[in-house]
């Protein structure tokens, strides 16, 4: 059998370098964003206890608010959560790639 040491190490440089090309900014990019949707989220809420404390809203028009506020949090979430789920599939994708590459013309056949 042939010896794919080489290959192993090729692979391991290869997949860490499309990971970071895929990831690109996505990671900053979240993080810029995760801040604004919290601080929007903790706004949200803020205006909603002025506005129930200065009579601009009842208590139940609050907690509606309140819910309503909730729910665009977790759409941003849900959002976040999507472009990294995207992120890791293209990855997944370009290992496999890889490895068809690689291991296929390291052997004399293809496996992949």
């Amino acid at each position: 059998m042939a010896d794919l040491s080489p290959t192993v190490s090729s692979i391991s440089s290869a997949l860490i370098g499309e990971a970071a090309k895929i990831g690109g900014n996505l990671w900053i990019d979240i993080e810029k964003a995760s801040r604004f949707y919290v601080k929007a989220y903790a706004q949200a809420l803020i205006d909603t206890a002025r506005a129930v404390a200065a009579g601009e809203m009842t208590s139940g028009e609050g907690v509606n608010s309140a819910k309503a506020a909730s729910f665009f949090f977790y759409m941003m979430i849900a959002q976040v959560t999507q472009q990294t789920l995207v992120a890791v599939q293209r990855f997944f994708d370009a290992v496999i790639n890889a490895l068809k590459v690689s291991i296929n013309g390291a052997l004399p056949f293809p496996i992949l």
